[in-house]
């Protein structure tokens, strides 16, 4: 069997050709989609915030932290703290759980090249409960990199203020951990690509549970290690290389389209593009394997039309 790479990245920048910029061109396709889109990837759009530095004496900072533990002491601070905290955490997992929902929507629209949201979104409910409950559960896997880097690091730094320094086992134990963290973190985006590009499609399809999902996957996936692994790989690659592109053409309009990007939802209908190809290249690898791995409807005679890609090999 000849697996190709850039063959379905090709049929899938057609399909968006042929789902955004159709004729005559549809305002509302891309409206529906893009706000699909940007609920799918609500946790990925998040800008980075510039922090500021400053120098403080020792009497400052010792004052500072007096008042900090004055404040922790007070009962009602605490609670505020507290509420604050709880409140926070909610938001994050009712944006989680809309996000879960909204990748069925998202991808049932590039999937069947048609914008709806409303009905998708009443179908995909129990998809979409258990996607944001196997998620919930994989991000505990963050857990791992976080204790192999906090593990060395905290006696280092009790250490070091002590005044006793850093030597080179605390050295070596900080490298060794931050190796064992970085290892952890490409196994963790590895599994997420798989889950996103793969398993998600075939909850879609068979109307099956992530577990469920990833049971009938691994098989696949075992038996074929090393041509998902050069998808993943290849994934990463086209994806940086997509960004680049973004942020070249933002600086070329003068910082518009960057500002235009960071901007909610209006971001997704910027880089929709993007988003639309990039959700419909894993299901358009994995049909490599066989009619049973296929998410896609039967071609449409305008589908059909689209030029063919000669697979690699």
């Amino acid at each position: 069997m000849n697996i190709s790479y850039t063959a379905p990245l090709s049929r899938a920048i057609e399909r968006m050709k042929a789902l955004l910029f159709r004729r005559p061109f549809e305002v509302e396709t891309w409206i529906v989609i893009a706000f699909s889109a940007w609920l799918a990837n609500i946790f990925s759009g998040a800008g980075s915030g510039a922090g500021s530095s400053w120098k403080e004496d020792e009497h400052e900072l010792a004052g500072a932290a007096a008042q900090l533990g004055d404040w922790l002491a007070n009962p009602t601070i605490l609670m505020l703290i507290a509420l604050g905290l709880c409140a926070f955490a909610l938001i994050l997992l009712v944006l989680a759980w809309v996000s879960a929902r909204a990748e069925f929507v998202f991808l049932d629209n590039v999937v069947n090249a048609r914008p709806a949201f409303v009905a998708p979104w009443k179908r995909f409910g129990r998809l979409g409960m258990s996607l944001f409950l196997w998620n919930a559960a994989f991000s505990f896997a963050w857990l791992v990199p976080l204790a192999a880097v906090a593990w060395p690091l905290a006696p280092n730094v009790v250490s070091a203020l002590a005044g006793n320094g850093f030597g080179a086992p605390d050295v070596a134990g900080l490298l060794l951990g931050g190796f064992v963290a970085l290892l952890c973190t490409v196994a963790i985006a590895v599994i997420a690509t798989l889950m996103q590009d793969f398993v998600v499609p075939l909850m879609y399809r068979y109307d099956e549970s992530a577990m469920q999902a990833w049971a009938r996957f691994r098989p696949l996936l075992s038996r074929e290690a090393s041509d998902f692994g050069a998808y993943v790989a290849f994934n990463w690659v086209v994806w940086t290389a997509a960004y680049l592109c973004l942020i070249v053409a933002g600086f070329v309009t003068c910082c518009i389209g960057l500002v235009l990007m960071a901007i909610p939802y209006v971001g997704a209908l910027v880089q929709l593009p993007v988003y639309v190809s990039g959700r419909a290249f894993g299901p358009e690898f994995l049909r490599q394997y066989g009619p049973e791995w296929d998410v896609f409807p039967p071609a449409s005679p305008a589908q059909e039309a689209w030029p063919e890609v000669k697979p690699e090999g």
